[in-house]
């Protein structure tokens, strides 16, 4: 009997409909976000119920169990000190005075020594203390000084207080170079005083408070890093941070009569920023603000650029007129799996509500934008007056730092735990193939420790306890979450049979390895930033997002630029320039390049082509052609010195032809 088959015209059809049905599935599949993990069954104060090693006490631990009311239960209560007069200091610390403003101004123009100032307290309490400071010139760095109260560090941070420096693009829009590519300018120091509360963004999106009693103390700072100007010190109570829902009431709740109003706000044109590690950065894809079309355009903000906790930017913005607002972000948050990015957001340099503390930015693989909101999806709205503010965005990690202290903890037992079996068992090998006990003996462990079970118990479940909290701060799986699973289900594995612990005594290693590869990035908050929307809440910005499908054709006009855009890295040749071949990667020509436009050539005036030499050989095929670079980079040690006895061979060779 014959087959039936599809006619011809239906079959080419069926064909496309079923490859695009598995395009579809794989783009969703990609695209998809991973199972989310709620859990809300440990708290920070429980992971950090535990008496840390040593004499210093971390301020997470030290500030378990004060209550709101405590903090700031003294309104209103300030201590001034002036700087210029100290009591003591230390015979290597350089100070000398200055006016400035009509203000006496203590000068400590070098990093060492201390400085001691006596103060009186009315009223007991949680203080702040707060710095009016100028940063002298002579380093790039922050400054950094100790905090001490009556001889001593009133905790662990305090040893290393940050006073940020503040710095500027030196133009924008950027110069473009003879490619047409963008030049990152010069950064600028804004020589300003700056008024700051002592803060760590690693321990608390709040500023750091010190406990002092009634009667007399004694401050002293003590130098780390940079030079210092000081005009006035203080110890403040600090304010209440009050909550949105009370933030609404207290301002009246008619909206802007601009209600179809909206401003963009580009990123990479900032105002400040605290540190030079913070740096824009080029990227291109659809609807991308501005488009680079095909050129380097640096377009974006930050990502592994502003990670760490305390570095900050601020943008100013403008309103038409008084009245509510909505704030946007443009958004890339993908660098950390499963992890969220936090950032402290400020409005004219106060926290407007408790929810713009370490505020959560969700992780997503594409650029995204997203409303500042609850976790309920409902937008916050700001009540700006009209005229300019500026908004400041701080990164902040405050939320990792109980895992990050539980974590440091269980791995200091888990070495301890590890010593004691090695020394039962005689086996101080860190590798399986070179294990210097008897493979073959039979073991019993209880009767060499009999609280052996009960203490990889302890471990165990302190681990567990580290990764429901985790899950619970991120609400989905993470990369350091999966790590402790895989480290509890080897611990598991030994209590199964505790007597087998001397044969896996090397899994103690390699779940330290493993948990503290992780944990050296915690503290990281990346987050990339396009441009930032302030609107009136009813306002359509008709702003889009990437797409699969807008990608299409975005990736098809790139590639056409190919073919008429001049992408050589070395440029026109100019005459008189100084020429450098290097051979290494085009990421290293990229900054070298940047150096050079950036530094060199504005400072000195020379002109610099710079190419990739992807094989070392070609400075002998050069020599041959005539053609050397003045300076060759990035070649191994040996080639200096073959080249010219490669030279002196020929010659060499040449001389004993003639001679003949």
């Amino acid at each position: 009997m014959k087959k039936r088959s599809l006619p011809r015209y239906l079959r080419f059809p069926i064909q496309i409909l079923i490859v695009a049905t598995l395009v579809v599935g794989v783009i969703r599949w990609i695209t998809s976000e991973e199972q989310v993990v709620y859990s809300g069954s440990v708290t920070a104060d429980q992971l950090l119920q535990f008496q840390p090693a040593g004499d210093k006490i971390p301020y997470a631990i030290l500030m378990q169990g004060v209550s709101e009311q405590e903090r700031s239960g003294g309104n209103g209560n300030e201590i001034r000190i002036n700087p210029s007069q100290y009591d003591t200091a230390a015979p290597i610390t350089k100070l000398s005075s200055s006016k400035d403003d009509g203000k006496t101004v203590l000068n400590w123009d070098n990093e060492a020594g201390s400085v001691d100032w006596t103060f009186h307290v009315a009223k007991a309490g949680w203080y702040e203390l707060h710095l009016d400071y100028k940063p002298l010139p002579g380093s790039n760095s922050s400054v950094i000084r100790g905090v001490m109260i009556d001889g001593s560090y009133p905790f662990e941070e305090a040893e290393r207080v940050e006073l940020e420096r503040m710095w500027k693009d030196a133009k924008y829009p950027y110069d473009r170079n003879e490619l047409g590519m963008q030049v990152r300018p010069q950064q600028t120091e804004l020589n300003e005083w700056i008024s700051k509360a002592v803060s760590d963004y690693s321990v608390s999106s709040r500023p750091l408070l010190f406990r002092l009693e009634t009667g007399e103390h004694t401050l002293r700072l003590v130098g780390e890093r940079g030079g210092v100007a000081l005009q006035q010190m203080s110890f403040q109570s600090q304010e209440h941070v009050i909550p949105y829902e009370e933030y609404k009431s207290a301002y009246p709740s008619v909206s802007s009569d601009a209600s179809d109003w909206y401003m963009v706000r580009e990123t990479e044109q900032f105002d400040r920023k605290s540190h030079l590690s913070i740096q824009t950065d080029h990227w291109a894809e659809p609807y991308i603000s501005p488009d680079p079309k095909g050129r380097i355009t640096y377009n974006v903000l930050g990502g592994n650029h502003w990670n760490l906790p305390g570095e900050w930017v601020e943008w100013d913005i403008e309103v038409p007129t008084n009245g509510w607002y909505e704030i946007d972000l443009k958004n890339f948050q993908n660098y950390r799996p499963g992890f969220k990015a936090y950032r402290t957001i400020s409005i004219d340099g106060k926290v407007p509500f408790e929810e713009m503390l370490n505020y959560a930015i969700d992780y997503h693989k594409e650029f995204e934008i997203t409303t500042l909101s609850n976790v309920s999806g409902e937008p916050f709205k700001f009540y700006l007056k009209q005229g300019k503010h500026s908004i400041r965005m701080t990164a902040d990690s405050t939320k990792m730092q109980p895992i990050l202290i539980a974590l440091k903890d269980t791995l200091l037992q888990i070495a301890a735990f590890d010593r004691e079996m090695r020394l039962i068992t005689g086996n101080y090998s860190k590798s399986a193939y070179d294990s210097n006990i008897d493979s073959t003996r039979t073991w019993e462990m209880k009767k060499y420790d009999p609280e052996v079970e009960n203490k990889l118990q302890a471990i165990t479940d302190r681990l567990n306890m580290i990764r429901l909290y985790t899950n619970s701060v991120n609400e989905r799986d993470s990369d350091l979450s999966q790590a402790i699973k895989a480290s509890v289900t080897i611990l598991e594995e030994m209590l199964s049979d505790v007597n087998e612990i001397p044969s896996k005594i090397k899994e103690f290693s390699t779940i330290q390895a493993n948990i503290g590869t992780w944990m050296s990035t915690l503290t990281k908050q990346p987050l990339l930033l396009d441009y930032l929307v302030v609107r009136t809440p009813d306002a359509k910005t008709g702003l889009k997002e990437p797409t699969a499908l807008s990608r299409i054709p975005y990736s098809l006009a790139d590639f056409s630029r190919s073919f008429y855009v001049d992408y050589d890295l070395g440029g026109p040749e100019e005459e008189g320039a100084l020429t450098i071949w290097v051979g290494r990667g085009r990421d290293y020509v990229d900054l070298l390049r940047e150096l050079v436009s950036q530094d060199f050539t504005p400072k000195t005036g020379i002109e610099v082509n710079i190419n990739l030499m992807p094989n070392p050989n070609m400075l002998i095929l050069g020599n041959a052609a005539g053609e050397v670079p003045d300076i060759a980079l990035g070649v191994g040690e040996s080639i200096p010195a073959d080249y010219p006895c490669g030279m002196l061979s020929r010659i060499y060779h040449s001389i004993q032809v003639l001679m003949t």
